[in-house]
C-alpha cells in the first residue's frame, strides 16, 4: 500500500496539474492502477494537500475484512499511508553525482558501478 501511494504521490506531482482537484484525480489514477486490491478490499478516502513551499502530501486510506475479527464485532479495520513530495518547479536544480572509486569498489563492484 504504501509503494501505491508513493507512485500516486509522484504521478501526481510529474504530471503538470496545479489544481487540487486534477492533482487529487492524477494520484487516484495512479494508486489504483499500482495497488492489487484483495477481494472485499475498498479505497475508503484519497486527499490531496497543498502545503506551503510548493509540497503535495497525499492520504490514502483503505478498509480491509477482517477474517476472524467478526468474533469481537471488528468485521473490517482501516489502513492508512501517506506520502509527500514537492511539486516540480521551473526552479534550477543542481545536481551531484558522486562516484566511489575507494579500493573496496575493485572487481565485480567497480564493474557494476561502471
Amino acid at each position: 500500500m504504501q509503494s501505491a501511494t508513493d507512485a500516486a504521490v509522484l504521478a501526481a506531482t510529474v504530471s503538470g496539474e496545479t489544481k487540487k482537484k486534477d492533482l487529487e484525480a492524477e494520484a487516484k489514477a495512479a494508486f489504483v492502477s499500482n495497488f492489487d486490491f484483495k477481494e472485499g478490499e475498498s479505497l475508503e478516502a484519497l486527499t490531496v494537500k497543498l502545503l506551503p513551499q510548493n509540497e503535495l502530501e497525499l492520504k490514502v486510506r483503505l478498509k480491509k475484512p477482517t477474517v476472524f475479527g467478526g468474533i469481537v464485532g471488528k468485521n473490517e479495520l482501516y489502513v492508512n499511508a501517506e506520502a509527500a513530495t514537492y511539486l516540480s518547479s521551473s526552479q534550477a536544480l543542481d545536481v551531484a553525482l558522486v562516484l566511489d572509486r575507494t579500493g573496496s569498489m575493485a572487481g565485480v563492484n567497480m564493474a557494476g558501478l561502471i
